[in-house]
């Protein structure tokens, strides 16, 4: 019996993301390997492998834990073949590291930013099927790291403040709204504009169950199309003066617009102050995130008009920019002690397979002598439960624990 050598567990991460590669070459690859998917099922089971393909908009990821470097060898081929060298591969503690980073959003374009990690728990869901459109074959590595994963995001985000604040303008624009009124449920609020970023913000106010939505644009069609879709109230700009008056909060998201008069469309001062007028000086929120600016620059000289501006907004997303960056370092902190504590386990598990098989061929030896095996089970059963308490704690079988073995195993044979 030789107890020196242990197998070892090959953790693998090849991929393209948004940094090293273009969309249309992310999507070559993709291809190639939804290609070779049953050829890599196929292959994974016969070798004893488990993997995974992590796909986003933003990179192309294979993600696998092997016993033999002929499914190593396969991956890196597709790759090869569709794009060269043009890849990134990462081993062992590396592999676990950028996930845990993936999941945190420390790889993300938007530093901090949470979608990645619900995209993830899709990925890991749509594997567990193990149907003709799981995206890998996992097992119990695998399941263990994906787990740890969501585990170590959920423990970072509660410890740091990497998710906090906002990288939009839009989002920070509502947000200084909410510090205004406290809650933001069963407000009125105006729209003005129709583009993605309007419809963004139209997204946010639905979440936060606001009463009125009114919908103003230059091309009332296209407002019609957004007040329909979410249960709002489509106005032309000629409409905006005679609306101020009835809404708490007016979000505006337009580039620039030319009114019915053919000038440049703007909200003027005097509009403002007669809505805050009719409104008995209620409070009022208006945020302008349009190029150019559509408020006047004295706004806040009116009573209960409180407003906030691109320039405004991006000083406040810069500053949730600059607390990322010093929370991200604390992030890369925990996310070292955490995989520190995934391969303690991995190493772990490794070597407790090799004691079993030991444990159970000590056991076939003294079975073959009846008369002394129900005494020398009990020894050995005894002996091992120590060997795993010690393996558990280690992650390895130590060099003491492997001569230990060895002497039983020389008893027991003898």
């Amino acid at each position: 019996m030789n107890v020196s050598t242990m197998p070892t567990i090959n953790i693998k991460l090849l991929g393209l993301n948004h940094v090293s590669s273009t969309t249309a070459q992310r999507e070559v690859v993709r291809s190639s390997f939804k290609k070779k998917l049953e050829e890599l099922k196929e292959l994974s089971i016969e070798t004893n492998s488990e993997f995974v393909f992590i796909e986003t908009c933003n990179r192309f990821e294979v993600l696998f834990v092997e016993n033999s470097s002929l499914f190593s060898s396969c991956i890196k081929d597709i790759f090869i073949e569709t794009l060269g060298n043009n890849f990134y591969e990462l081993s062992q503690e590396d592999a676990i590291s950028h996930l845990y980073h993936l999941a945190v959003g420390l790889d993300s374009m938007i530093l901090g930013e949470a979608q990645i990690l619900g995209q993830l728990k899709s990925i890991y869901r749509s594997s567990c099927l193990n149907d003709q459109n799981c995206p890998g074959h996992i097992g119990s590595y695998i399941h263990r790291i994906f787990q740890d994963t969501f585990r170590v995001a959920k423990l970072i985000r509660t410890k740091t403040g990497i998710g906090r604040g906002t990288n939009s303008v839009a989002y920070a624009g509502i947000e200084q709204a909410k510090r205004i009124f406290g809650d933001l449920t069963g407000l009125n609020v105006l729209i003005i504009g129709a583009g993605e970023t309007a419809e963004l913000g139209i997204k946010i106010f639905k979440s936060e169950e606001v009463s009125a939505l009114y919908i103003a644009n230059r091309t009332i069609d296209r407002a019609s199309v957004l007040a329909e879709k979410y249960g709002a109230f489509a106005l032309g700009l000629s409409e905006v003066p005679r609306v101020l008056k009835l809404v708490d909060v007016v979000f505006i998201a337009i580039d620039l617009v030319i009114n019915e008069t053919g000038d440049h469309f703007k909200l003027h001062t005097q509009d403002v102050n007669l809505a805050v007028n009719c409104r008995d000086y209620k409070i009022q929120c208006y945020i302008d995130i349009s190029t150019p600016r559509i408020l006047p620059s004295n706004i806040d000289t009116v009573e209960g008009a409180f407003s906030f501006d691109i320039d405004s907004l991006g000083q406040i997303v810069n500053s949730y920019i600059s607390s990322r960056l010093v929370e991200a370092e604390k992030a890369k902190i925990l996310i070292q002690e955490e995989v520190n504590h995934i391969f303690t386990w991995m190493r772990s598990r490794t070597a407790l397979m090799q004691v079993v098989q030991i444990k159970d061929e000590m056991y076939n030896i003294i079975n073959n002598d009846s008369s002394n095996a129900i005494y020398a089970r009990k020894r050995i059963s005894k002996f091992f439960h120590d060997i795993f308490r010690s393996v558990r704690s280690q992650g390895k079988l130590s060099s003491i624990n492997k001569e230990l073995i060895s002497n039983m195993f020389t008893k027991i044979v003898n």
